[in-house]
């Protein structure tokens, strides 16, 4: 589109993003990325618009989820809480809530995620698995919908 131009904050200045979203009132941003090393990080940064609403910055972020180790995949679930996808010290996958500025919490386990998105909340959370196995959450476990390639979840 004519007029559109990307937006490079500093902060992410010799990173690779592996993952972002934008949240659902658009203001806010989460990003995993990763440094040369391959040390990932998940950090939340507010989104600076023009007064015709236009983004023009994405502002200095706050590290979230710092327990977390290899996170690959993140999608917003409500206005506070995150979903993402992380490995454990053993290298298992699991899927965990992040809440913004609190806890980190797993949810309930399954096999091989990959990806994560959210619906409306965290009880509308939807996993791609390493097999092509579309899940999503049901009560204390998952619910298998069918097979795929990706999750796009409409708002």
């Amino acid at each position: 589109r004519s007029g559109l131009r990307p937006l490079r904050p500093e902060w992410l200045t010799g990173r690779t993003v592996l993952s972002l979203d934008v949240s659902r009132e658009g203001s806010r941003v989460a990003v995993v990325s990763a440094d040369a090393a391959g040390r990932r990080r998940l950090d939340v940064a507010g989104i600076g618009r023009a007064p015709g609403g236009r983004p023009q910055r994405v502002e200095v972020p706050r590290p979230a989820g710092r327990s977390l180790a290899e996170i690959s995949d993140v999608s917003w679930a409500d206005r506070t809480n995150l979903v993402v996808v992380a490995a454990e010290a053993s290298g298992d996958r699991r899927v965990y809530q992040v809440e913004v500025g609190g806890l980190t919490t797993e949810l309930p386990a399954l096999s091989g995620p990959v990806e994560v998105h959210a619906g409306d909340g965290l009880r509308d959370v939807y996993v791609l698995t390493a097999r092509g196995r579309v899940l999503v959450r049901s009560g204390n476990g998952w619910r298998y919908l069918g097979r795929g390639i990706s999750i796009t979840v409409p708002e």
